[in-house]
């Protein structure tokens, strides 16, 4: 008697058992775990409103929503919302160390204006004044806004001619 290859979906129904299989001893695993090892930390930065340049919607509203999920599977959640530099620092500095001492699950998320400079990533506080490249390149070569007299000088010469 020759057996019938299986169809399509005969193996994805398959899979479909076997994937469920899976996630449901991997949650029995974690849950038996002791409770050192479920600790469980979470930051959440969110900058919206901005000192310098353009305030963003949707950061805070999404980092409460986020929080509240959080807590509900059953993270401890420290949300910092519009930090300056220091603040940031200061939260990031309280993070590592409550990771540290409950050596548990860690989740971090940032909502707010990034930027990517030479291939390095950084998060941009609430209150940063970041010139643009004008500014930066002006500064570095030492060129600055010609004053209002030598625009009117200018402006003299050019007419004149």
């Amino acid at each position: 008697m020759k057996k019938a290859n299986p169809t399509r979906l005969q193996l994805l129904a398959s899979r479909h058992h076997a994937v469920g299989a899976f996630l449901l001893l991997t949650s029995y695993f974690l849950l038996s775990l002791p409770s050192s090892f479920a600790a469980k930390e979470a930051l959440l930065i969110a900058n919206a409103e901005y000192t310098h340049f353009g305030k963003l919607p949707n950061p805070i509203p999404d980092a409460r929503k986020l929080a509240d999920s959080l807590r509900q599977i059953g993270f401890q959640v420290a949300l910092v919302e519009n930090a300056d530099r220091e603040q940031m620092l200061d939260a990031l500095g309280s993070f590592e160390e409550r990771l540290k001492a409950s050596r548990g699950i860690a989740f971090f998320h940032y909502g707010g204006h990034g930027v990517q400079v030479d291939g390095h990533n950084y998060l941009i506080p609430a209150n940063a004044d970041i010139p643009d490249e004008r500014r930066r390149c002006r500064a570095r070569s030492g060129l600055r806004p010609p004053s209002r007299s030598q625009k009117n000088t200018m402006i003299r010469q050019l007419t004149s001619t």
